[in-house]
Formats: structure tokens, sequence, C-alpha cells
């Protein structure tokens, strides 16, 4: 299956559909397991869309980086991703998919006990909501 995803890819002539491919193709590895070839689709997937200006899948695609690093409770570097797409998406969109990042970022920080973070960045989801 991801043999004739890549295949696809390849052939695409629109950045935003190479986008969508990279982030299917992204998700496939991300459920093997393969940390390396899930990061390497997924900022593919992103780089596509932002040369696309497709704002909204540039988002998706740094909450779906994002939460594939915190579902391995890698939070440093799920909130690294999660910082990289909220400076880009506050320069470039207050759409839900900023929202739903927000609100990513406030659950990693749950997570890891900094409750008045995690506050600061629902009451941020909830403002776009």
């Amino acid at each position: 299956v991801i043999d004739s995803l890549v295949q696809s890819l390849m052939l695409q002539k629109h950045d935003s559909a190479k986008a969508k491919t990279s982030f299917i193709i992204a998700a496939n590895f991300a459920k093997q397991n393969n940390a390396i070839k899930a990061e390497q689709y997924y900022t593919q997937g992103i780089a596509y869309a932002k040369q696309a200006k497709h704002y909204n899948l540039a988002l998706y695609g740094y909450n779906e980086l994002g939460y594939f690093f915190e579902m391995q409770n890698k939070y440093a570097k799920a909130l690294e991703i999660y910082n990289s797409g909220q400076q880009y998406g506050e320069r470039y969109t207050t759409d839900l998919e900023l929202a739903r990042l927000f609100s990513n970022i406030a659950f990693v920080y749950s997570s890891l006990t900094k409750y008045r973070l995690s506050i600061v960045y629902a009451q941020k989801s909830l403002n776009i909501y």
C-alpha cells in the first residue's frame, strides 16, 4: 500500500495534492511505528502545503506530527512541533486547525503537570471556537 502511495505522490502535479498524499503516507508509517519515515513524510507534506499556500493544510500537518510524538510520550519533541505550528498558524490563519493545535499544546502541558500553561493554551483554543 505504501509503495503505491509513494508512486502516486511522484505523479501528483499540485503541491496541495502532494501534501495530502504525504500525510497519508506518514500516517501509514506512524501506524507501523516507523518514526523516521513518518516524520519525513509529515515534514515533506508540511513543506508542500506551505508552497501551495494552503495554510490550514500545513497546520493539519503540524498537528498530526506533533500528535505522533505526543502519543510516544515524546513531549519535548511534540511541543517543538506544535510551537512551530503555532508560529506559522498565528501568522497566516485563525481557523479551527489553529484551535486544535492550541488544544494539543494544552494537553501536553497537562501531561507534564504544567497546569497553568495548560490552562493558557486551552483558553486560546476556546477563544477561536
